[in-house]
């Protein structure tokens, strides 16, 4: 089966209480001694019953004085609103500092928002009518209210699907895009299977950062990074069709050397040039996807070349 699906650019205070009928004055009020001041039904500012010592009365008022200063203080002071803590989706989809996230800040884990995981899950539902693979796709978009939702592309084919563009609106914003890959039983029945090479080579000319494919239940994701924009942006715009192909070529390449089935030389294939060109690598299943390690595997220790030990 043909991995590829068809290149499309485009560019981007406080209240007295009432007296309630229920809790009516009392008819006498209750007799006030210099020994029991009493308790006035309602906070309002009472007169001196008894007269007061000069100097207890200034001592009194500074200790007043103290302690209204000291709630108009704390009455005053507010506590800052708790920041709700940034995704790991939205660190890859919205980068740092209006660039890209870098590889070394990459978040280790991605739990897909509800409307693309759902969008997905519909475009797979989908990937298999009567028997025979048909790739579907579509864009996550964010809306000017900030809301998001899923545009739903058209059918594609066996090997390909049209990302739909022009369905975007000009106060929307593209997130990711994602796209199935189904293999029908005379293709060999895989499942699990990430991206090719022209998936990888087409963040050359992409402007949302992050890629999904679903594939049975497996869902992968590649994102750009830090690093690949700088790449990118090094060729220059007329170097962006020769980088274009260097990728798509360099995946091919390791993939048609790899050794096993389709599943296993494209997870091999998509891994290694991830690596080479600095994009990052999910993968996993039901919306949850962990970043791949795709630094390559370290040759086991030779205890043939253990040093001598000294006697």
């Amino acid at each position: 089966m043909a991995f590829e699906h068809e290149l499309q650019k485009k560019p981007n205070p406080f209240l007295p209480w009432p007296l309630s009928p229920l809790h009516p004055a009392p008819a006498e009020p209750p007799a006030m001694s210099c020994q029991t001041p009493a308790t006035p039904a309602i906070s309002a500012p009472q007169p001196a019953m008894c007269p007061v010592d000069g100097a207890v009365a200034t001592e009194r008022a500074a200790a007043m004085s103290h302690w209204a200063d000291a709630a108009g203080a704390h009455a005053a002071e507010k506590k800052p609103a708790a920041q709700k803590p940034v995704s790991g989706f939205d660190q890859v989809v919205n980068g740092q500092n209006g660039a890209s996230i870098s590889t070394a800040d990459a978040p280790a884990e991605i739990a897909l928002p509800r409307h693309l995981r759902r969008g997905m899950q519909r475009a797979w539902r989908h990937s298999m009518p009567h028997g025979r693979s048909q790739e579907q796709g579509g864009l996550y978009v964010r809306n000017s209210d900030g809301s998001t939702q899923w545009l739903p592309g058209a059918s594609g084919d066996s090997g390909s699907f049209a990302v739909n563009y022009d369905d975007v609106k000009p106060e929307q914003t593209v997130l990711a895009m994602g796209h199935t890959h189904p293999y029908s039983k005379q293709e060999g029945g895989y499942r699990d299977v990430p991206f090719s090479g022209r998936d990888l080579a087409l963040h050359v000319y992409e402007q949302q950062r992050m890629n999904v494919v679903q594939s049975g239940k497996g869902l992968f994701g590649s994102a750009r990074t830090k690093e690949f924009d700088e790449l990118v942006k090094a060729r220059g715009e007329d170097g962006k069709d020769a980088l274009f192909e260097e990728i798509e070529a360099y995946w091919d390449d390791l993939y048609t050397n790899g050794k096993g089935n389709l599943r296993e030389k494209a997870e091999a294939a998509t891994r290694a040039t991830s690596e080479h060109y600095h994009l990052l690598y999910y993968a996993g299943k039901k919306g949850k996807l962990n970043k791949v390690d795709t630094s390559p595997p370290k040759p086991p220790a030779n205890q043939h070349d253990a040093p001598p030990q000294a006697h």
